[in-house]
């Protein structure tokens, strides 16, 4: 469930904030010579509930990552199968180590090591140090490490990142200079989980709420973004916080939903649009890539007043849960700004957006709901829109499922 959740959400909401925050420098010029693995995906799965069906689980998990690693290049069968190991040791709940060492005939050589602590990566360790330095972040057991050496990427693909579809995508996530990248998960109890930012100081007034005191929020997976820039020394890290690692409980009004664990997104909805559709064309050919982005710029220009009307009816939080009945499904979810607004109102408003945009590719689905299937070589696809129109939800939804452009849909 973590590494779905982590997946879905990397690509599109971690990057377009890069190069906004101070740096913290660490001395380590001794073992910046060490060797270090290209991408590396650490995940310690022990503190999450057992699997309800494990098999099923570990289908979706190897699913999903093959396609994500496919949407770059094409993944060998030794790949696969080190990956299939990965998968059946996350639905066992064991830790796990995936690293890519090398590239064969441009496909990655994918490791897997099992039951491993956190790989002690030189050029990562200042990363980890920078993650543990941030305010709250004593509060989590690191459960997640994503690591990428761009450096190391860009010399081994030198062609593709000056004119293809690598450095177009580096571009488009923000970080056309950065040196390395680490995602960081820390896994945050309820007892543990405060309903305000620790970050902020806390006004007087709210000292004497006995509520704020408390300690007992949902289950978090707090994330973290750190990155080197070529403009800095190797030891200095740059980041920011992702996914909070506390319950905002004076700005979302809403009851914690039960589930294994949620993530918390600050959300800004028109930043997270641009830049989605600026990794959508990314993956195209130059040519095409040059219209898209005219094409895209003409639909935001026409479409601002209903994007913000949008927006601005709904709370700057986006809460993110696996589903506990279907291993390939996450929901995506967020209360309207005030009583003011219906979630069924903002609803109607982006399905009138998105039919107008994909007039033709919109799907009716059996519980009244809408889908929009993605390609079918993606990792995910996505059913905009709350799924029963018969009982209103109080939240704006979507469904996230894991079947890249499958047909089947989930209850």
């Amino acid at each position: 469930m973590l590494i779905r959740s982590l997946l879905a959400f990397t690509l599109l909401i971690a990057w377009p904030f890069a190069g906004h925050a101070p740096a913290l420098s660490e001395s380590s010029s001794s073992a910046a010579a060490e060797p270090v693995a290209l991408l590396s995906l650490w995940l310690d799965p022990r503190p999450l509930p057992p699997a309800s069906d494990p098999a099923a689980e570990a289908r979706v998990f190897e699913q999903t990552l093959v396609r994500a690693v496919e949407l770059f290049l094409p993944v060998p069968d030794s790949s696969r199968t080190n990956i299939a190991l990965a998968a059946a040791a996350f639905s066992s709940r064991k830790p796990l180590l995936l690293h890519v060492s090398g590239f064969e005939s441009g496909s990655p050589i994918i490791e897997f090591v099992a039951d491993t602590a956190q790989p002690e990566t030189a050029a990562a360790i200042p990363h980890r140090r920078w993650a543990a330095s941030q305010r709250g972040a004593e509060a989590g057991l690191p459960v997640f490490e994503l690591f990428a050496d761009i450096n190391a990427l860009r010399l081994t693909f030198e062609s593709s990142f000056a004119s293809g579809r690598a450095g177009r995508f580096i571009h488009a996530l923000g970080a056309p200079n950065a040196r390395s990248l680490m995602l960081h998960g820390r896994w945050i109890t309820p007892d543990k989980v405060a309903l305000f930012d620790p970050a902020l100081p806390m006004a007087p007034a709210a000292r004497r709420i006995g509520e704020y005191a408390k300690l007992n929020g949902p289950p978090l997976i707090r994330l973290d973004q750190s990155w080197n820039s070529r403009a800095d020394e190797p030891s200095t890290i740059r980041g920011l916080n992702i996914a909070a690692g506390h319950w905002p409980s004076a700005q979302l009004k809403m009851s914690p939903p039960a589930a294994p664990f949620l993530c918390l997104f600050r959300a800004d909805f028109r930043a997270w649009l641009g830049n989605a559709l600026k990794v959508r064309g990314a993956w195209l050919d130059p040519e095409s890539a040059a219209a898209c982005e005219q094409s895209c710029a003409a639909w935001l220009r026409a479409s601002r007043p209903s994007i913000d009307r949008i927006s601005g009816s709904i709370s700057s939080w986006l809460l993110l849960r696996p589903s506990a009945l279907h291993p390939d499904l996450l929901i995506v979810q967020t209360p309207p700004k005030s009583d003011g607004f219906k979630a069924e109102a903002v609803v109607g408003e982006f399905d009138q957006l998105m039919r107008k945009q994909f007039p033709s590719r919109i799907e009716v689905i059996p519980d009244g709901g809408s889908r929009l299937p993605s390609p079918a070589d993606w990792p995910l696809s996505v059913i905009f829109w709350n799924p029963n129109q018969a009982t209103p939800s109080p939240t704006v939804q979507l469904r996230i499922l894991l079947r890249g452009g499958s047909n089947d849909l989930a209850k």
